[in-house]
């Protein structure tokens, strides 16, 4: 007897192969188009991967799997939140998705790119049912650029056959997240000020091909209050979550990374809820910094005190040009102090702290007006025409501002090639600083090689 289906039919002699063949193809042939539609309906069936939830139980039943889907769908229905959603606020939302080559894997079936279209328009439509009178735009990473899907309006059917014509087109190039959020603060510069300014961001790569500085990016979202959220596809990126972080006030449970296909789902459809429950977290830490830039350090005695003990003279007070410093001791010590002797709850964190005074208005107020004092100077200069060697050294004016930092790696590489000075680098001299240095206290240690008349005279 053969062991195997391949042994058996090689022992069938070719003419008994041939009525077989020519008698199963015949009964067969009627049904053949049935059979075909039964596997690319199995195909589709596999695509949704249902099969991985059941189990089958000790009874040989999968009762116990259905019942567990049950209760957990009425946990969740329980654990769900009933907060009353702030109805009437106008949202403003553009839509980023990554359309570069990394979308093309299958970790997410049948790919990222695929699945990241279904689900964006799944977002359209439950989006304008949570925001009915909001506005929404669409936005595409491809090849280094931003491509406008679909302009910002009101209409969800526009935005959904601007997401389904996209399926025509595949994945390529790599994401330039600066690039997509610059368009996108563009699209929301002229939004009226009594709506929010929100960015979704659907990434699946991780790295962004940008062609200047990112973070500079992220101080103009935080002034023109643009809130970022980003749902990655691959794994944590620093800069996204910094991102998230920064423009949601240091909340950054607004960045997350998908699971699976039911996680990645979930975090798509939370966004428009959340939205519509919005609230002004960032205004209690920002009063509070306001009132801490605003606090009189100078005139308390137990500050001058505490901080002198810091700088390493304990026997006399701090003076007010060593209160007014803005290094990152100082200011630790003065959000410590402010925290205490307002007794909050959990102390100022000094690192948002620091990011706010960066970038503040008044900051930026200060920084125009030197800009301006600079160009006057320069104005007044070529006016009276007067050689710039024959200008004493003392009489220039030392607020020149310096120029800006390159834009472009090209730029830097340039400068680094020829020997030029980078400008918003600092420099280090390469030598030890002197007058810096403190004696020492203990006594000289005898080297093993050094008899006691070596030693003696030191």
């Amino acid at each position: 007897m053969a062991d195997s289906d391949e042994e058996y039919v090689g022992e069938v002699s070719d003419e008994e192969n041939d009525v077989n063949g020519t008698r199963y193809a015949r009964e067969t042939a009627p049904v053949s188009r049935p059979k075909r539609r039964k596997q690319h309906g199995g195909a589709e069936w596999e695509v949704s991967r249902t099969w991985e939830t059941l189990v089958e139980g000790a009874d040989g039943t999968i009762s116990s799997t259905v019942e567990g889907l049950l209760e957990a769908g009425k946990r969740k229905r329980l654990l769900r939140d009933t907060t009353p959603l702030q109805r009437g606020i106008i949202r403003h939302l553009i839509l980023i998705l990554d359309l570069s080559q990394s979308m093309a894997e299958k970790d997410l079936r049948p790919t990222r790119y695929l699945l990241s279209l279904r689900y964006a328009q799944e977002f359209v439509r439950e989006f304008f049912e949570q925001n009915p009178i909001s506005q929404l735009g669409v936005l595409g990473l491809r090849d280094g650029l931003a491509i406008r899907v679909s302009d910002m309006s009101g209409n969800p059917t526009e935005h959904i056959s601007a997401v389904q014509t996209l399926r025509d087109h595949d994945p390529k190039g790599l994401p330039s997240l600066q690039n997509g959020l610059e368009m996108a603060r563009g699209a929301l510069f002229h939004t009226p000020s009594h709506g929010t300014r929100e960015v979704f961001v659907i990434f699946g790569s991780l790295l962004s091909s940008d062609p200047g500085d990112i973070h500079q990016t992220i101080t103009t979202l935080i002034n023109d209050k643009i809130r970022v959220r980003i749902a990655g596809l691959a794994a944590q990126v620093a800069i996204c979550r910094e991102l998230c972080s920064k423009t949601n006030g240091g909340d950054d449970t607004t960045y997350g990374v998908a699971l699976n296909e039911q996680h990645f789902h979930t975090m798509v459809e939370n966004t428009p809820i959340q939205g519509s429950q919005l609230v002004d977290t960032q205004a209690p830490e920002i009063d509070l910094y306001r009132k801490l830039n605003s606090y009189s350090f100078g005139t308390d005695v137990e500050f001058a005190k505490g901080l002198s003990i810091i700088l390493g003279h304990p026997d006399t007070p701090a003076t007010e040009a060593e209160i007014d410093r803005e290094d990152d001791l100082v200011l630790q010590a003065k959000c410590f102090y402010f925290s205490r002797k307002e007794q909050l709850s959990s102390p100022l964190d000094f690192k948002r702290y620091k990011t706010w005074l960066s970038s503040t208005p008044t900051a930026e107020s200060s920084s125009d007006a030197e800009i301006h004092n600079y160009d006057s100077q320069r104005a007044s200069a070529s006016e009276t025409a007067v050689p710039p060697d024959s200008v004493p050294t003392n009489q220039q004016s030392p607020s020149i501002q310096e120029p800006a930092y390159p834009s472009s790696f090209a730029r830097i590489v340039e400068l680094i090639t020829t020997g030029q000075q980078i400008p918003g680098i600092q420099q280090i001299p390469d030598t030890v600083l002197t007058g810096h240095d403190t004696p020492s206290e203990k006594p000289r240690r005898r080297k093993p090689w050094e008899t006691d008349d070596e030693f003696a005279r030191g």
